[in-house]
């Protein structure tokens, strides 16, 4: 699935006639969703209450006046509170998240846009926080995922809301002694600049040859 968003995106930008292209640097805040039903390992921050700050950049393609799509990279740390009722008892956890998506937004008119998007996580450096220590859960985890988006475009500031659901169960996966959670749900707020690096380009339009005039 994500081979073919990503033909798709470059397809786009190739053949597009409008071949309008912005980069933009990205910050925000995501509130992340985590549960687990074992009784080994529970969450206790409950609801969309796991918040960090978030970084990272885009790469937008304006298709047609009404269509745009776009690749997102960020990142994030996440930082929860969890027990266990195993003999060896935790405090929490703790992962890196670079979040990979490949965007298609409508806009709406002028101001307002609605979009969905396809997403690959990376959840690098899982650890699980114990008193005197931290250990090493896994070094990388691998979440698929989708999202829904609305946004507002002003002028070059673009501010976008999102709901993020992913694909990825870690419930039964038997190589994690203990994050095994349901798939990680979030809701956040996306603020960029757009700035325009490319303007109506072509690749495969020949140019017209004139001939002088005598």
């Amino acid at each position: 699935m994500k081979y073919i968003l990503v033909t798709l995106l470059v397809s786009c930008i190739l053949y597009n006639c409008n071949g309008q292209t912005f980069i933009g640097p990205i910050i925000g805040y995501d509130l992340a969703k985590i549960e687990s039903p074992s009784s080994i390992f529970w969450v206790q921050d409950k609801g969309f209450s796991i918040s960090s700050p978030v970084i990272g950049v885009k790469i937008e393609e304006l298709i047609t006046k009404s269509i745009l799509i776009s690749y997102q990279l960020s990142f994030t740390h996440k930082d929860g509170i969890a027990y266990t009722s195993a003999f060896n008892p935790i405090n929490g956890f703790k992962y890196d998240c670079q979040s990979n998506s490949i965007k298609l937004k409508y806009k709406l008119n002028e101001l307002y846009y609605i979009g969905g998007a396809y997403n690959f996580n990376l959840l690098r450096n899982l650890k699980i926080k114990h008193e005197n220590y931290d250990y090493d859960e896994r070094s990388l985890l691998y979440e698929k995922g989708w999202q829904l988006t609305a946004g507002l475009k002003y002028h070059n500031f673009d501010i976008e809301l999102y709901y993020y659901r992913g694909f990825t169960s870690f419930q039964y996966n038997r190589e994690l002694q203990y994050f095994r959670v349901k798939p990680i749900q979030s809701i956040g707020i996306n603020l960029s600049y757009d700035i325009k690096v490319f303007d109506r380009i072509n690749l495969f339009e020949k140019k017209e040859q004139h001939c002088p005039k005598f």
